[in-house]
Formats: structure tokens, C-alpha cells, sequence
């Protein structure tokens, strides 16, 4: 015992001071993988600290708070059963640093009524047989996915500290990427046995600070999963590193691996980019209803300092064995990728794990867009500075060419930021997108994000929007000595009526788990309308709003006014009296304390006809 603490204290001395290491030599990889203990290690590892939160609603008729544990919650992931859609499962990293010995647990929660309430899974996330020297030390990437027999499964990474030897000091370190398998809703889950339940994993030596050799395997990172209708066979995507061969020029590391439905173990992986690809990797997967697995991904055409990637799809039609040439959907612009946040106040890096995060769903719904890939990713703008926003192409041949690429939002400004964006298409058809956006967050404020959900109806020509946040995310407070930021991926899922977005939040203290359930009808009704005329016209400013309201008019001529105020249902809750506008621009305000948090319709009647807004009350 005497003899590991000194050989962990040693260790743990020459790791602090050599910090850096873990953010430069191996960044691209591991960037929020590896967790160092800033404490004393003082004994061996203790096997049971998995723990669990008690779900609380706070708000049952707007935003729900999933957390509130004071340790930061990041890295979630959901997914939706498509044999019962009150079912729905989400996971997420929980990582409290200061903790010695267990700085990261998965937490795993399930709903079989649509959100009503919350129940904690039963899972053992622990890799196998730990040793007296070795400490859990990181991971992350919780992803979930159903079959179409309703079982769900997740995968995560672990990684493992191991001492060798502390004079010289040499340590392994172990990436282990695992699944588990439930069949009652998520409620509990089961590994298969004797490490058969390792998706992939791989041992890399290292002396400080550099990596010297790979002892086995690779160094698996960045998965997704999918499962194909049909068989229910089980695929993952990941990328695969070998840092002593392959790891600078990163040849060869992105592929899929497919694990038979009657199987536990997972076949090797099938390489996707072609010879040559530099870097490929953050790769995601659907399935369309014949059953043809499709993948986007962004790689690097050069590397170390490329100022492009380029985003491809493939398509393969005989179970995952061979992919297609690789389809070019756009480049995608990482200049400001590092540090893109920095106007004004705003914390150097506070986006610096603003990877591409390519989405891709597919319309299996039968109606008219059957068959469309969708997919969404982030890019900069290259014509302004400092901006960086989600844009979305379709594909309506199967993937061969793609539309030109659009977003799907109002924001000109120069400085805007949308990003980590989701995607998700119901059994209806209706396209379901979510994502992060600073837009109503101006100079010195821009650090601050709201998520918003969009859902098209007509195969992505127009959206109709609603702000999920009842608060920003303050990226300020959030990343301030927060280097794990708040994960790239994040993923919406709906029914055929509903959408329950996912998203992290800040609560002052630290990162929290939030969603917002709302019904698709309710998001629909909500575009504003307006007659065809020049002669008057109306904005609602501040949207949301929280006691009163303000409406700016811009007449030619003066005209008499009535402002009415509906409910989502459709009923009148309040009227005011009619006003005379001046020529020119003008400003009323409205009181409306007395109607609950909710969203309402002003109906704006004029001579010249009704014009109607969307009006959010928080």
C-alpha cells in the first residue's frame, strides 16, 4: 500500500507540472478523455462510486431542470423507441474534478410517459477488473440508440491511469469504448461477459511528456451508433488512433463496425475514407427504410494546419461490408474554431470544442419527402469575422448530390454564433432541428446562448422556430475553468406530436442537464402573419417578454388599432382598447402580468387587415 502511494504522489507531482501535455501532444483526441487528480491518492481504488440524482421538475409547464448536483453535467445524449414513443432514454457525463479517485460517472435516466416522470437506470459503467495501480481518470461520449424491437443500448469510453513505473516514471494509459444492452426500457441493462463487451480498445505507453509506443489495440474516441431495420443488427462508428503509427497524419482511423443482433461481439471495423484521407473522424450514422446505412462525416484534406475540412457522405447497400466513394456535401471552415468566442468580454476558448459535429437523419415517414438524407453541421463564415453558424443540405439521390447548403434562421450579424447543432425526422415527416444561438444576445453579451428548436413541414423550405431556454447559457461562467466546455454532440428526439429537446445549461454554479418538451403543433401555429400592404407595419420587440410587451409601428397614414390577445387553444384572454397610431414610427407597451407563462397570439387588427405575432411569456 506504502509503496503505490509514493509511486502515485510521485506520479502525480511530475503530471501536474506537465499539464500542458495532455492538451497539446495528444489534444485531437482526448481533449476532455484525460483527467489528472489535483489531490492525493490515498489508496487503492474503490470499485462502487456509481451514485444517483433524484430527478426534480421544475417547471412542468416550460423548461425542466433534469440536475441539480453541483458537479458539472455535459456530453448528453437521447434517443426515442420507436415501438413505444413514451419511452425515451437520455445519458450524460457528470464530472466533478475535484474528486481523486472517480472524477467521472455516467448518469443514466429513463421515461416510459413521456417525460412525466424520471426513473434512474440500473448500469454498471465500470470497465472490468481494475488493478491495485490504476485509477479511472476520464472518458466521455455516452451515445444511445433503440432497435426495432424496442431494446436500447448505450456505449461510453473509459480511460485508465496506469502506474509502471515511477523512477523513471512511466504510466499506460487504457481507452476502453463499452456497451450494454437493455430489453425493459432502459430500466436495467446487462454487458456481455469476459470483455466481450468492448466495442474497441487500445494501451498506449508514455513517458513524460511524450508518447512512446502503443502496448495494444487502438485508441478509440468519437463513436455513433445505429441500429438497421431489418435485421437489428448494431452498428458503431468510430475512429481508431494509433499514436505510434498513424496518429500525426491520422490515415486509416475512421471506420464502421457492425455487431450481428445475435451476437455480443462486434466485427472488425470496415474502413470508409478512401486511401489517403487525412483525419477523418466525428462521423455519424443513419439507416433508411431499405435498410442502406449512410454516414457523414468532415475529414482534413491536409494537416496540421488546415484551414478547410471537407464533409462527405457514403452509402453502403450490402450490410456495412463495402462503402461508396465518398460524396462531397461542402467544406467546412474551422478557422475560427479556437477561440471564436472572443468579442468583447467573452473568455478566450470558450468555444474551443466547436468541432464540425456533422448530423444526419433520413425521412422513413412513406409521405412525399420519403427517402430525403438530411444533414447539419457548423462552419464559419469566411466573409465575417468571427462568425460561426449551422447549416443544413439535403439529398433526395440517395446521397450522390446534395443541395446547395442554407441556414435555416435571421441573423446577419457579424459576430453571431449558432452552433452544436441536432437533427431528428418523426414518423410524420416533420423535420426537427435544435441548437444553440446568441442571436437575441448583443455586444458586450454575446457569450450568452439560448437553444432553439425549428420544425419544417415541407422538407426543409421554411421553419417555424421556438426558443427552449427560459434562461441563457452563460458561456462565461460555464467554461471558466471548465476545460471540458459542453461536449459536441446533442441530439433532439420527437413523436409524432411531441419534441423533447435536451440541452446543458449553467445554473451559476455549474453545468446542469435541461430539456423542453413542447408539441409540434404548438411550434407550427406559432408564425407570425401579416397582410400584403405598405402602408403600415408591426414588430414585437424582446421577445420573450415578461410582464408587458412592446409593439413598434411604422405607419404612413394614421389608423385606428385593436390588440387582442389569444391562447395557444385559440381563446381570447385579454383586449385592449383601440389607439390611434401617429404617421411614422411609434412604440406602445402592453401590460400582461396577469397571464401565465406560456405562448399567446396578438392579433393586431387594422384596416388594412389582421396582422399576428407569436408572443412568449416567461
Amino acid at each position: 500500500m506504502y509503496k503505490f502511494i509514493k509511486q502515485s504522489l510521485l506520479l502525480l507531482l511530475i503530471l501536474t507540472t506537465t499539464l500542458i501535455w495532455s492538451q497539446k501532444e495528444i489534444k485531437r483526441v482526448v481533449d476532455k478523455k484525460i483527467h489528472i487528480p489535483q489531490a492525493l491518492i490515498d489508496g487503492i481504488k474503490d470499485n462502487h462510486f456509481l451514485n444517483t440524482i433524484n430527478l426534480t421538475k421544475r417547471n412542468q409547464t416550460s423548461v425542466t431542470q433534469l440536475t441539480n448536483d453541483n458537479i458539472d453535467d455535459h456530453e448528453l445524449h437521447a434517443a426515442i423507441n420507436p415501438t413505444n414513443q413514451d419511452n425515451i432514454i437520455v445519458g450524460w457525463m457528470n464530472f466533478d474534478s475535484s474528486n481523486t479517485t472517480m472524477p467521472l460517472v455516467f448518469k443514466l435516466f429513463y421515461t416510459t410517459d413521456m417525460c412525466n416522470t424520471w426513473q434512474t437506470s440500473t448500469i454498471d459503467f465500470v470497465p472490468h477488473n481494475l488493478a491495485s495501480n490504476e485509477l479511472l481518470n476520464g472518458g466521455g461520449d455516452p451515445v444511445i440508440a433503440f432497435d426495432y424491437n424496442g431494446n436500447a443500448y448505450i456505449s461510453w469510453i473509459y480511460t485508465i491511469i496506469r502506474i509502471v513505473s515511477s523512477d523513471p516514471v512511466e504510466v499506460e494509459l487504457d481507452m476502453y469504448l463499452t456497451y450494454a444492452k437493455s430489453t425493459d426500457n432502459g430500466a436495467t441493462w446487462v454487458r456481455a461477459p469476459n470483455n466481450e463487451d468492448y466495442i474497441s480498445s487500445g494501451v498506449i505507453s508514455y513517458d513524460i511528456p511524450h508518447i512512446t509506443g502503443v502496448v495494444s489495440g487502438n485508441f478509440p474516441d468519437k463513436q455513433w451508433m445505429a441500429v438497421q431495420p431489418g435485421t437489428n443488427d448494431l452498428f458503431c462508428s468510430l475512429t481508431e488512433f494509433n499514436p505510434s503509427g498513424n496518429y500525426n497524419t491520422g490515415i486509416d482511423t475512421w471506420g464502421i463496425r457492425r455487431k450481428p443482433n445475435n451476437q455480443t461481439i462486434f466485427e472488425p471495423k470496415v474502413l470508409v475514407p478512401p486511401t489517403g484521407t487525412v483525419w477523418a473522424s466525428l462521423g455519424t450514422l443513419a439507416f433508411n427504410s431499405n435498410g442502406d446505412i449512410h454516414a457523414v462525416y468532415p475529414y482534413y484534406p491536409a494537416f496540421p494546419n488546415p484551414p478547410l475540412q471537407k464533409l462527405v457522405h457514403v452509402v453502403s447497400t450490402d450490410n456495412g461490408l463495402t462503402y461508396s466513394t465518398p460524396n462531397f456535401i461542402a467544406d467546412v471552415d474551422v478557422t475560427n474554431f479556437q477561440g471564436v468566442g472572443q468579442t468583447n468580454n467573452t473568455l478566450t476558448g470558450m468555444y474551443n470544442r466547436l468541432y464540425p459535429a456533422s448530423h444526419l437523419a433520413i425521412d422513413n415517414s412513406g409521405g412525399i419527402y420519403d427517402g430525403r438524407i438530411y444533414t447539419v453541421w457548423n462552419t464559419n463564415d469566411p466573409n465575417r469575422n468571427k462568425r460561426v453558424e449551422v447549416l443544413l443540405s439535403y439529398s433526395d439521390d440517395n446521397g450522390s448530390t446534395w443541395s446547395t447548403p442554407a441556414n435555416v434562421y435571421d441573423d446577419d450579424r457579424n459576430y453571431g454564433f449558432q452552433h452544436r447543432p441536432s437533427i431528428f425526422v418523426n414518423d410524420n415527416g416533420d423535420l426537427i432541428l435544435s441548437w444553440y444561438d446568441n442571436r437575441d444576445h448583443s455586444i458586450p453579451n454575446v457569450y450568452r446562448n439560448d437553444y432553439y428548436i425549428a420544425v419544417s413541414t415541407d422538407g426543409s423550405q421554411t421553419f417555424s422556430e421556438l426558443k427552449a431556454t427560459s434562461t441563457p447559457l452563460d458561456y462565461n461562467g460555464a467554461t471558466n475553468g471548465f476545460n471540458n466546455n459542453i461536449g459536441e454532440y446533442y441530439q433532439v428526439v420527437a413523436s409524432d406530436d411531441t419534441i423533447v429537446a435536451f440541452y446543458t445549461n449553467y445554473d451559476g454554479n455549474d453545468t446542469e442537464i435541461y430539456y423542453k418538451k413542447v408539441a409540434i403543433n404548438e411550434v407550427l401555429s406559432i408564425d407570425d402573419s401579416a397582410p400584403i400592404t405598405d402602408k403600415v407595419s408591426f414588430e414585437l420587440k424582446n421577445n420573450p417578454v415578461n410582464d408587458e410587451f412592446t409593439l413598434v409601428i411604422n405607419a404612413k397614414e394614421h389608423l385606428t388599432m385593436e390588440v387582442l390577445i389569444y391562447s395557444i387553444n385559440g381563446k381570447l384572454v385579454k383586449q385592449f382598447d383601440k389607439r390611434i397610431t401617429s404617421i411614422g414610427a411609434t412604440t406602445e407597451t402592453y401590460t400582461i402580468n396577469s397571464l401565465n407563462k406560456n405562448t399567446y397570439f396578438v392579433n393586431i387588427k387594422t384596416p388594412f387587415g389582421d396582422f399576428t405575432k407569436k408572443l412568449i411569456k416567461n
